[in-house]
């Protein structure tokens, strides 16, 4: 659904994201990993438009991306951005913004678009303070609403820079577990984590950033996972059950602990 081919991008001049070619599938939730600085975000906005490739391209649903319009695009592709702002509106008008890109000239919500919008936010669970303000809101909540903006986009391709990053450990599972289902759904989801237990264990595929560079892209459960997270994170990765981090207690059968740990 969303290729990137050979595409270097970065800012001021500055090539921050080297020759990388990936494709995020349908039907698949992606994570995008990798060390700080190793161009994750970058990666993920030049995918979704905000910069502009300085080589290479993207294509989406088999169009050059760079050749489609804002607003068809936003039809396409949504975008949720690690740091967001706190406008002075409701939960509900923040998640009606999500439905601009379907609305006719008179930007009018259809009572189908209100239908849309209230069920995006009890699919979030944003609709307990649908009528708060956004600047009232904890950053969990502030998060659930952004969550349901996107869901009432309603776009075939989802790109989210740590979305579960302000939630505390049930809102993470949560978060991740609805981004599964929407990739079940047949949207091609992709995210950039630095919760790498939390990506090995629901996510399926990796995509392994270094350095600007796409390092490798594979299963969690491929063979070879193990040796590449451990060299490009400097960690260790130890079987589940001995004695690791609960948190690294994951679906793939490894959990997380530094390198020199007994």
């Amino acid at each position: 659904m969303l290729e990137a081919e050979r595409l270097c991008a970065g800012y001021g001049g500055a090539e921050r994201v080297h020759d990388v070619t990936l494709s995020l599938p349908k039907g698949k939730l992606t994570a995008i990993v990798g060390p700080n600085g190793s161009g994750k975000s970058t990666l993920l906005k030049a995918l979704a438009g905000l910069i502009r490739p300085m080589s290479g391209r993207v294509t989406l649903g088999g169009r050059d991306a760079a050749k489609i319009s804002p607003r068809e695009r936003a039809k396409l592709l949504s975008f949720l951005p690690q740091f967001r702002p706190a406008p002075e509106m409701t939960v509900s008008q923040l998640v009606a913004h999500g439905r601009y890109p379907h609305m006719g000239v008179r930007r009018a919500l259809t009572q189908a678009d209100k239908t849309i919008v209230e069920e995006a936010m009890a699919r979030a669970g944003a609709d307990a303070f649908a009528g708060t303000l956004v600047t009232q809101l904890s950053g969990g909540e502030r998060q659930r609403a952004y969550m349901a903006m996107l869901l009432a986009q309603d776009a075939p391709v989802a790109l989210l820079d740590e979305p579960a990053a302000s939630l505390d450990p049930c809102a993470q599972f949560e978060c991740m577990a609805l981004l599964r289902q929407l990739a079940r759904e047949g949207r091609a989801v992709a995210l950039v984590s630095h919760d790498l237990p939390l990506a090995m264990q629901l996510c399926d595929e990796l995509l392994v950033m270094e350095g600007g560079r796409l390092r490798a892209a594979f299963s969690p459960r491929a063979a070879d996972a193990a040796a590449v997270l451990e060299e490009v994170f400097h960690i260790r990765l130890i079987p589940a059950g001995h004695g690791a981090y609960a948190l690294g207690a994951c679906a793939t059968g490894y959990a997380m602990g530094m390198k020199g740990e007994s």
